[in-house]
């Protein structure tokens, strides 16, 4: 049975708002390198194979403080980096009216089948990149891996999880705005041969969602 830790990074400057649209290289502030401490005393308590990471700044520092503490290599994949904001975005200041309004226009497409933004990652855009990489961690030949990735990404692979490759706009929806994530919060799948009740699948399963009892 595989065993995979999901963990969200630890809060970044664009998480509470001092950035403009174009946050790939968005920090984490001193809260979030706290987190990311405290995460990674947790993770000294789990059988850690691997460590792989967003290519984006905030989960990199974050990979980079629990490896220290497990003493494992960390791989970069942007399999798992978050939401792709449209080009245009890089450079816009997310206070002004007129661009929090086209920031509403392209998250929109998020959630919403056949529509896009400009070059802004969209709904089948963000459904395909979520099944390869379980698609990768299925072919990954460790059996305990940890990722630290971006919370609206982590939602996209529950749906995935939960509704098959074909997840629809609408269940992703159900998902994605009713299931929340705390920085640095942990959520753990599993894949291989499952049971319950005495029925039987091979696949994925979740065990754990958003645990940041770490954070106290």
């Amino acid at each position: 049975m595989k065993t995979i830790y999901i963990v969200r990074h630890g809060q970044s400057e664009a998480n509470v708002g001092n950035f403009k649209f174009g946050d790939t290289n968005s920090p984490l502030t001193t809260i979030g390198r706290s987190q990311a401490m405290h995460i990674a005393q947790r993770c000294t308590n789990l059988p850690i194979d691997v460590i792989v990471a967003s290519s984006m700044k905030r989960a990199q520092e974050t990979a980079q403080t629990i490896a220290e503490r497990v003493g494992k290599p960390v791989e970069t994949s942007d399999l798992f980096r978050e939401r792709r904001l449209p080009s245009s975005f890089e450079d816009g200041d997310m206070v002004l009216p007129r661009a929090r309004e086209d920031f509403f226009q392209w998250t929109d497409t998020l959630y919403k089948s056949g529509t896009r933004y400009e070059d802004g990652e969209n709904f089948e855009e963000i459904r395909t990149r979520a099944t390869q990489a379980l698609e990768y961690l299925e072919k990954r030949r460790e059996e305990n891996i940890l990722v630290v990735a971006h919370g609206f990404f982590l939602r996209a692979l529950l749906a995935c999880v939960m509704y098959g490759p074909d997840v629809s706009d609408e269940e992703f929806r159900r998902i994605a705005l009713r299931l929340k994530t705390e920085n640095t919060g942990v959520s753990v799948f599993n894949y291989g041969e499952q049971v319950y009740d005495n029925l039987k699948f091979t696949g994925w399963a979740l065990r754990v969602w958003n645990d940041h009892a770490h954070l106290g």
